[in-house]
């Protein structure tokens, strides 16, 4: 039985739009991002925000931003339970020249 209820799906952005993938874990879970394999760090990477509901919101999406995202819920007597999505984000390809 997954401690995910709600899964991070797919998702397309255009950039400097803010970003939210869900991922709901039963309560008593703790819920960790990984982009690209890596843990996310909301203290060093200031556009990167994970609410108490598990979201994690990307303000201002970049291109660096793209890839894979997982989310880790684990919770005590239950171990962990993983769920990914990929996010593209899109260039405003409107740029005025000069």
């Amino acid at each position: 039985d997954s401690l995910i209820v709600i899964r991070p799906s797919d998702t397309k952005v255009f950039e400097g739009e803010t970003v939210q993938l869900h991922c709901l874990a039963q309560q008593g879970s703790t819920v960790q991002w990984l982009h690209n394999n890596e843990i996310i760090n909301v203290n060093l990477m200031r556009r990167y925000e994970i609410l108490p509901s598990g979201v994690l919101r990307i303000v201002s999406a970049q291109k660096s931003d793209n890839g894979t995202y997982e989310c880790i819920a684990s919770k005590i007597g239950f171990g962990t339970s993983t769920a990914k999505c990929y996010l593209h984000v899109q260039g405003l390809e409107l740029n005025v020249p000069g």
